[in-house]
């Protein structure tokens, strides 16, 4: 085992914690470096965060977001899944590092996850535009609560989840279930139903996770995000992502011809997200 314990620096969170291999104490060693260092340049006035990206709770972020201006929300909100939890204490080697490096907003309890949904929902409602589109990508624990809670706030939704297929098993054989290898993505829309899809497409999303380079660990595939995006909306429209994480969809979005944007409650994840956005490669950027 290998322990690391930093003290805490001016405004940022105590940090002490326990690993099982040293690249991911090495990752998380990073995320803490990285986020002083935007922290430092923006105080000095060396570099200007994106304001295609706020810093903050996206139950009052989106307040702020004028009714029926959005035309497509594509968000990953945490997941409360109390596997990855079960992954962060019992992760070994290099299987599922990702576990192991993970701030408290990405992954909530049940009951928290509910909450956040159940309140920002109607939100979501308020601010799309109608006959456009929805996607939440969620486990199968949540799917009939956020359903649910779509529907009571006035979505429509697909009669089942779309399933991201990553084409191959994302955890370690243990002996005692089948291998998961696939995350359900919940299809709605604001009535009436006029916006059409782009395309015929399957059900079944195949495309491989990212496997290097991640910014955040649950990122979801450019490729992936193109799809969705080029499904549900057209050149110059507006998407929003409530959770941000890593900034990938509003990279994906400005690539596309969109435009973008998005709120991200962690500091890290707001970071590392805006040198992203930024282009601010890995010597210190001038403004």
């Amino acid at each position: 085992f290998l322990m690391i314990r930093r003290p805490p620096r001016s405004t940022l969170f105590p940090y002490t914690t326990l690993f099982r291999s040293e690249s991911a104490a090495r990752r998380v060693i990073k995320q803490i470096e990285e986020r002083e260092k935007f922290e430092r340049l923006h105080a000095a006035g060396k570099i200007v965060p994106s304001g295609e990206l706020l810093l903050g709770d996206a139950r009052k972020l989106i307040k702020g977001v004028a009714d029926d201006s959005i035309d497509l929300i594509l968000t990953d909100p945490p997941f409360g899944s109390e596997g990855v939890e079960e992954l962060r204490k019992h992760s070994k080697g290099t299987t599922q590092v990702y576990a192991q490096v993970l701030e408290d907003s990405d992954n909530l309890t049940l009951p928290q996850v509910q909450d956040l949904m159940e309140e920002i929902i109607p939100e979501f409602f308020r601010v799309l535009k109608p006959s456009r589109h929805l996607y939440v990508f969620h486990t199968s624990e949540l799917y009939q609560v956020i359903t649910t809670m779509l529907l009571k706030s006035g979505f429509e939704t697909a009669r089942a989840p779309l399933v991201w297929n990553k084409t191959s098993p994302t955890v370690a054989f243990t002996g005692y279930n089948y291998l998961a290898c696939y995350e359900p993505i919940l299809f709605a829309w604001k009535p009436p139903r006029e916006r059409r899809l782009t395309k015929p497409h399957r059900m079944v999303l195949d495309f491989k996770p990212i496997r290097k380079g991640k910014v955040h660990p649950f990122e979801k595939p450019p490729a992936l995000l193109k799809l969705l995006i080029e499904q549900s909306t057209h050149l110059g429209e507006m998407i929003l992502d409530p959770f941000a994480g890593s900034a990938s969809v509003l990279m994906k979005a400005k690539q596309l011809g969109r435009h973008a944007r998005g709120f991200e409650i962690s500091p890290g994840n707001y970071a590392a997200a805006q040198k992203r956005l930024l282009g601010i490669d890995d010597d210190e950027p001038t403004k």
